[in-house]
Formats: C-alpha cells, structure tokens, sequence
C-alpha cells in the first residue's frame, strides 16, 4: 500500500500510519513541505521507510518546514528550518527518479540525524534565489568597479546601504528577529566568465562591505573601493558573498552507514555535505557545480564536501565537483585546547574556532596530548568519560593519571576518529581555494583523479592556531591522477602541499606526517612548484609525468620543483 501525497481534500496530514513503509509522492500542490514534514514526524522510529517521488520539480518553503536548533561544524550554528528531517531512523531509501527539488527562503534541504542505513539518491537540488550574487564587470580602476546585476540577484538600497533582497531575506530567524535583514555583501570574487573559474590570480576583496555605493541605473551598480590587485577585468563575472555560513545542503550527524548517490547540487548557502561524528560514508556519481543554464559561475557558499570527526570509511566516486566558494573537499579531526586541569585525571577542554561551537571534539577512548608549538605528541591518554558543560567546553575524566606535565598551548586528539579516505574517478576544480585537504591518521587512498584548482591541488596539514584541524597522516598514496595546471591563484604554494602549520622554532627531528607516497600521476602546469613538503617522514615522489604548457602566464621565479624543509627518507625524481 503507498500513501500518496498529497492527501485528499478534507483528509487530515496526521492521517494513520499505513500498513507498509513506502510513500510515493505524485504531484507537487500547494503544502507538500509540511506533508513530508508530517510523514517524517509520524513514521515509527524501528521501522523502515521508502521514499520515492515521480520524476518533475517539487518546491519546498521554509515557513512550513520543522525547526531545530544545529551545531554544525565549519559553520554557523543556530536555528535551522529543514525540508527533509530524518531523525533517530533506520533503513531509509530515499529515491527522486531524477526529480528536480526546489528549495525556498532560509531552508535547509537534508538533515540525516542519529540514523543508520540511509540512502539518498537520484534527484537534483538547487535555490531560485542563491545565498550569493553575482554580475558582469563593466569597468574597474583603482578607485571604483562597476557591476551590472541580472533579475536573477535583486537587491534594494536603503540609506546609502545596498542590500540584498529575495525570499526569506528579512527573516533570519528567532535569534535576529523577523525584520533583521540578511547582511549585505562580505567578501567578492572574480570569476573568468569564459573559463568558468577564478579569473587569474584573482584576490579576495574581503572590505567591500565599508564600500559606498551609486546605483548608475536600475541593475547597474558602482561600488567605490580601492580593489586589490589584479584589477577585475570587463566581461568577468563578480561574485559577491553576502550571508553566513548556514544553509547546508545536506548535514550528517551521528549517522552509520550513509549513502549519497546520483545527486546533483547547484547551489547550498553554506557547505554541500557536511559530515560529523559519523561512522562509514559513500559519496558516488554526487555533483556539486553550477547551474550552467542559470548562467552562474558559483555552486556553493562554502565547501562542497566536509567530514569532521568521522570514523570508518569515507568513500568519494565519480563525483564532480566545482565553482565552490572553498575547498572540495576536507576530512580532519579536532585539536581540542586544555582549558582547565582540576587534578591528574580531570581536565576541562575548549573550541579552538567559534564555527566548532557545540562539536564535542573528542570521544571515550584513546586520545594524545599534543603540544601546540610542535603538534607532536607529549603523551597517551585513555579518556573514560567526555560531559559538555556548555558549547563552548567538556569535562574530560581519564581512565588513568596523565603521563606528563601540561604546557600552555597543549591540545587533546581524539584516536577515535580517524577514518580512511579513498577517492577514485573524481574531478575537482575551478574554484576559489585548494583542493581536497586530508589530515587523518587513517589509510589515504587518492586515486584516478583530475584536479584543476586555483590553489594547492592536495593538501596535507594540521594546525593549532587557527581552525584547529587535526592530525598527521600516516598512510598516504596519490597515484594515477592527473593535476591540470593547478596554482593559478593566490591558495597556497605548490600543486601538492604537505605543511603542517609548525614555525621553524617547533621543528623537532621526530616528524609530523609519515609514509606519502606521490607515484605515477601527471602533472600539466604552466609553473615549477610541484611540491612543497615540511616537517615529513618517509616521503616519495616518483615516476611522475612532468608535462610544461601555456595554459596561464608563467611566473618569474627561478625556484626549483620541490621545496623541502626539516624532513627525512626524502626520495625525489629528477625532473628535465
């Protein structure tokens, strides 16, 4: 028996729960939101559900989706409407048949919370109204730029403020109050509107807000600002960042066993997937790019993919990502600082970044001290018990005294979240920063893959001074890859990075990362800085293909192909 959706006139949305699991939704009338709202709410917890809908566009809106508060990490947290909350459940298929979903206003299309065994796949997503706007340059010199916007990014300004317009853009939510508008432009980007990616060494312009600003005529703006170098070009494309980090496209937490497949996402106003605390992840055929028959250069306001404390495996292929407004992909842990230690087993830990709020950083089980000048170990630690006080801090019960004195700066690493990465058949690029950047412990599997990015193509890091990502890497193999002409903007040097953020002080002969092994790709680049490395055991880079080209102009730098600092087992093929 299915239940169709929409119910018949006259027929209650908390109608009796049908005898089997499936729904097929047929048509999109007026307050589809709020009856998948319904089913989702009503369906029992122990049973499994099948949700599948008939090929075609479905709108979703946010006055009629479920609110809940969300910490999400590497975002902004609070107050969240979500069009798909799937809660506490278990073997969940969720199937569009090539469905096109359409989401409204300040919403959030997919939160997969304590669940297990959900699969979500075969539909596309995206916004009519984007959480950022973009518009063709039509002039810029040292003192103004000048950008002419579509209907697609209406706007209003008030009292010599621009400001953006557009469903939902005057209700942030309970914490602003109905009538706080959504801020006005943040951060600007230019973007080569033939090539569909960063314009060449394009800077952020991040004080384009304290800009004033003349409306030439209607459409047509000029923004009076000193633009940082290189000047934008006429017929570019600006891309403006003008809201926070909030509307996710697809959040997991606390979910097992979770599998996104066939999916295509145009746009989400803050990361595409964000994962955290979670055990075995499956990405394959996901594509998050632009919607080129809107025109638009961006896909995301953020990271297309990011995995915060997970654990198992992560598994990326086929996928496809590009136009982000940041990086592809990253996989990481969490330094946690040692706030307060009441006595040699009970200790209080912080947030290093206010965008961890509410992330517990660390679980029961093994977990390292870890010295913030050097990010090396300072000793072992089984860890019994972890209580959040607040979201800012937990209360850390060890199963045993601590093995050492603490130091100032010191940080506690979570073992237990250290899943293996393996990304297969993927391309990725043409967007603002790096690539993918992996700081996990687990096996590291990069493979059969094409990288085009302004920055870094592959970085491995780790830093407790900034957003605090852990850890060092010990099993890494990049193979069979081709890197095309990455580095053509300001993100970073060299096409693959392994450069824990340490000073020269803390450099130590015990090393950070172990065991990279950089074997067999192709490198297409237009530049010489194939490979910068610091604070590294056991590294190889070997029978790579070194191809020069003319894709971009060529730097004026007579450095060599590899930069190595304080590293040891370095082997490296000569290039000619």
């Amino acid at each position: 028996m299915h239940l169709r959706v929409p119910a018949p006139k006259g027929e209650s949305l908390y109608a009796a729960i049908p005898v089997d699991t499936t729904y097929e939704v047929l048509d999109n009338q007026p307050g589809l939101t709020a009856r998948i709202r319904e089913i989702l709410r009503t369906h029992p917890k122990h049973k499994p559900l099948r949700l599948s809908f008939r090929p075609g566009t479905y709108h979703f809106h946010a006055e009629e989706a479920e609110e809940r508060f969300c910490f999400v990490a590497n975002n902004d947290a609070g107050l969240r409407r979500i069009a798909f909350a799937f809660i506490d459940m278990r073997d969940v298929v969720l199937d569009g048949q090539g469905a096109t979903f359409l989401f409204h206003g300040r919403i959030c299309p997919f939160l997969v919370q304590g669940c297990q065994d959900v699969s979500l796949r075969n539909f596309r997503i995206d916004f009519p109204r984007p959480n950022l706007s973009q518009g063709e340059i039509l002039a810029a010199d040292s003192s103004s730029v000048t950008v002419r916007l579509s209907e697609d990014y209406p706007y209003e300004i008030a009292s010599g403020q621009l400001w953006f317009t557009g469903e939902g853009y005057e209700e942030r939510g309970a914490s602003d109050g109905v009538r706080a508008k959504r801020g006005s432009y943040m951060r600007a980007l230019e973007f080569d509107t033939e090539r569909v990616e960063p314009a060449f060494m394009a800077n952020d312009h991040s004080w384009l807000s304290k800009a004033s600003v003349e409306e030439v005529t209607p459409g047509t703006l000029r923004f009076l600002t000193q633009y940082p170098e290189p000047l934008p070009r006429p017929g570019n494309q600006l891309v403006l960042m003008h809201d926070r980090r909030e509307m996710f496209g697809f959040c997991l937490d606390r979910a097992i066993n979770t599998s996104l497949e066939n999916i295509v996402v145009h746009h989400a106003g803050a990361m595409g997937v964000i994962a955290q605390h979670c055990e075995n992840i499956r990405l394959e055929h996901v594509d998050i790019m632009p919607n080129a028959s809107r025109s638009r250069v961006f896909s995301t306001y953020a990271d297309a993919t990011h995995f915060t404390c997970c654990r198992g495996k992560i598994e990326l292929s086929h996928c496809r990502f590009e136009g982000m407004m940041d990086d592809p992909l990253n996989v990481h842990g969490i330094y946690a600082p040692i706030a307060t230690a009441y006595d040699d087993r009970h200790l209080d830990v912080s947030i290093g970044h206010y965008q961890q709020a509410g992330i517990c950083p660390l679980a029961p089980g093994r977990a390292v001290i870890i010295s913030g000048e050097t990010l090396l170990p300072r000793g072992e630690v089984d860890i019994a018990r972890v209580d959040m006080i607040n979201s800012g801090r937990w209360h850390v019960t060890l199963a045993a005294p601590l093995p050492c004195a603490l130091q100032p700066g010191d940080c506690l690493e979570s073992l237990v979240w250290c899943p293996d990465v393996r990304v297969t058949h993927c391309r990725m690029g043409r967007n603002r920063a790096r690539g993918p950047l992996l700081s996990t412990a687990g096996r590291i599997r990069i493979e059969r893959n094409t990288f085009h990015h302004a920055g870094t193509a592959i970085k491995l890091s780790g830093d407790a001074n900034s957003w605090f990502e852990s850890g060092s890497v010990r099993d890494v193999l990049i193979r069979d890859n081709i890197f095309d002409n990455c580095g053509y903007g300001p993100w970073g040097r060299g096409i693959i990075a392994i450069d824990p953020e340490i000073e020269p002080a803390g450099f130590r002969e015990q090393k950070y990362h172990h065991n990279i092994r950089i074997v067999g790709n192709d490198f297409h680049t237009f530049h010489r800085e194939l490979l910068v490395a610091r604070c590294t055991d056991n590294l190889t880079f070997s029978d790579n293909n070194v191809a020069f080209t003319h894709a971009y102009p060529t730097p004026h730098t007579h450095e060599g192909y590899y930069r190595i600092e304080n590293c040891n087992d370095v082997d490296l093929q000569s290039i000619t």
